[in-house]
């Protein structure tokens, strides 16, 4: 398999980065160099960046880009160091992060798309403290510090996409906020059937994309 790759010579903006993933398949060439390099097989595995990275190899991709905005709280007198990441069935999830809380939600209107805007305190005020106070009345006296905006890449069923994408293309993408959870058995399989054939102590041929052709579609119980 011979791919053609191309590397920039210059750092570029996060508005050409963007545009670039999501638009087309390679940079302005005056800006960068052409290389070529062979390869027995790729693997696709970027995230919300995967339908086009997959339209260059022919392939569609069932998900779609949802932005998810992170806000980081302080809530003195309440410390979640001893627990784990805490999924609430609102949709909101947080954990301990440092001396402070990480708090994230995508309310069920947000649209598709590549955005990376942050609404700060006022999201964290409208759609994160409510759902966290009716969880834990000791979340009353939280506070907002910071936050950010990221991707999450949702797929019809809310499970990831993983296996034998086409002729030498595998895929491991998609999964819908699973992907830090899953990510180690996902790699372990995927690397089975990259080198083997065939899956071997871990069976994913459940998550191939396939499903959503013929409607067997993996749902989990709680899907935020």
């Amino acid at each position: 398999m011979r791919l053609f790759c191309w590397s920039a010579e210059a750092k570029l903006t996060d508005a050409e980065l963007t545009r670039m993933l999501t638009e087309d398949g390679t940079g302005a060439p005056g800006r960068g160099r052409l290389a070529e390099i062979h390869a027995q097989a790729i693997g696709i595995t970027v995230g919300a960046w995967a339908p086009n990275v997959l339209r260059m190899v022919g392939l569609e991709c069932p998900s779609q880009p949802v932005r998810r905005q992170i806000c980081i709280v302080d809530c003195r007198g309440t410390d979640l160091a001893s627990y784990g990441m805490i999924f609430d069935t609102s949709g909101v999830y947080f954990h301990n992060e440092g001396p402070h809380i990480l708090a994230g939600y995508s309310p069920p209107e947000e649209p598709p798309g590549y955005s990376f805007e942050f609404e700060g305190e006022p999201f964290f005020e409208r759609d994160i403290w409510p759902r966290m106070y009716a969880r834990a009345s000791c979340f009353e006296r939280l506070r907002f510090v910071d936050g950010w905006a990221g991707l999450y890449e949702m797929t019809p069923d809310r499970s990831g996409i993983v296996g034998r994408g086409g002729e030498r293309v595998y895929e491991a993408h998609s999964f819908s906020a699973h992907g830090v959870m899953q990510s180690y058995a996902v790699g372990q399989a995927l690397a089975e059937l990259i080198a083997t054939g065939s899956y071997g102590a871990l069976d994913l041929s459940a998550l191939r994309r396939e499903r959503f052709a013929t409607g067997q579609l993996v749902y989990e119980e709680l899907h935020w």
